[in-house]
């Protein structure tokens, strides 16, 4: 499993580096945007922020998204100024019948929040194998471009028996929606393949799908 998280943060890392290099050439100083990483030091989990430099703020080069409104903490939900302010957004609105939140901010911030988010979405399912919350669980076997399908491999005897097999995949396609969240889709939705460590064959597999009031399937 290690292995597999290293490979994953690598590719994720490079993709890190072209948007760096993108951002420092263009970089208007004093206008920065946090990127965490988060690594493991023996069992205990830390986390290291770099500020790095992103595109001048009256660039064209922008992106918007929408998320669910309850993922809108309370604090911000009076001074929308404050959460863009610390979240490095240009804007912010709300729509309280469609219950979402739009914000907009530049291209390049929002690739860099996509790679980070990325990597705690490796980590998090990295996590699940390290901790042995899961039994059954042997490794990760792959995931797309934007986390829509995840595929995990078991041990298939004791996946089969076990009880909280339902939890676990909802768990898994959780990450990869959480990932969905943050991009400029509003289409939220991961299949979960289950595949035999023993044999290679995938037996067992569900589609989670998301609306704005959660987990509709």
């Amino acid at each position: 499993m290690k292995k597999i998280l290293i490979a994953a943060i690598c590719v994720l890392a490079l993709l890190v580096g072209v948007i760096v290099v993108d951002a420092i050439i263009s970089n208007k100083e004093g206008d920065t945007v946090p990127v965490v990483s988060q690594y493991t030091d023996g069992d205990v989990r830390k986390t290291t922020v770099v500020n790095l430099p992103t595109k001048d703020i009256t660039s064209t080069d922008q992106v918007q998204f929408s998320m669910p409104l309850h993922y809108l903490e309370e604090k911000y939900r009076n001074d929308l100024d404050l959460f863009c302010k610390e979240h490095n957004y240009i804007s912010c609105t709300i729509d309280e019948a469609a219950q979402i939140f739009t914000v907009t901010m530049k291209a390049s911030t929002h690739d860099f929040m996509l790679v980070n988010i990325g990597i705690q979405t490796v980590g998090t399912l990295g996590d699940a194998l390290d901790t042995g919350k899961y039994p059954f669980l042997k490794k990760l076997g792959g995931y797309n471009d934007n986390f829509s399908e995840i595929t995990v491999v078991v041990d298939g005897n004791a996946y089969n028996a076990a009880a909280d097999k339902e939890s676990f995949l909802a768990f898994v396609a959780g990450c990869g929606i959480y990932y969905q969240l943050y991009t400029t889709s509003n289409d939220y939705s991961c299949k979960v393949i289950v595949k035999d460590d023993a044999t290679g064959e995938a037996i067992d597999a569900k589609l989670f799908r998301q609306n704005n009031s959660g987990a509709v399937s």
